[in-house]
């Protein structure tokens, strides 16, 4: 589930985040809403980190450091990969705390928005806006 909402939100990813981490683009139209911007770039930031996280874990310790079938030790690799799952049972409550975090920030400063220039900036902030609440919300019920 979590991945869907992922799948879909990384489609607006790669243009969110040429408008926003280029200096050209909404710095220059969005400057009375520096905070939004930043809030912006903190969420695309962790769009792109989390996806990474979930492939070092799945495809390179699952698969390539803790494969059962070539194991010498069974019950040595049973309990590493208990700590590793732990290990990132812990990252995947931070990466949660932190969605929430930054919905939260982006609805009350969505509520103090400045006027500005682009309605692509605005339309852009709500779409960033549901899709944390809804990675949130996928992160509750899958955790």
């Amino acid at each position: 589930m979590i991945w869907l909402c992922y799948a879909l939100s990384w489609l607006m990813v790669i243009p969110w985040a040429i408008y926003a981490m280029s200096a050209s683009l909404w710095p220059t139209t969005e400057q009375n809403n520096t905070k939004l911007l930043d809030w912006s770039r903190w969420v695309l930031t962790t769009w792109v980190i989390v996806p990474m996280f979930w492939a070092l874990h799945h495809c390179i310790v699952d698969g390539l450091c803790l494969n059962k079938a070539n194991s010498k030790s069974k019950s040595n690799n049973s309990s590493t990969k208990d700590c590793c799952y732990m290990v990132f049972y812990l990252l995947d409550l931070f990466f949660s705390t932190l969605e929430c975090l930054l919905a939260v920030l982006g609805t009350i400063w969505m509520c103090n928005i400045n006027k500005g220039y682009s309605t692509w900036f605005y339309a852009s902030l709500i779409m960033m806006l549901i899709c944390c609440y809804l990675h949130f919300l996928a992160y509750l019920f899958v955790c």
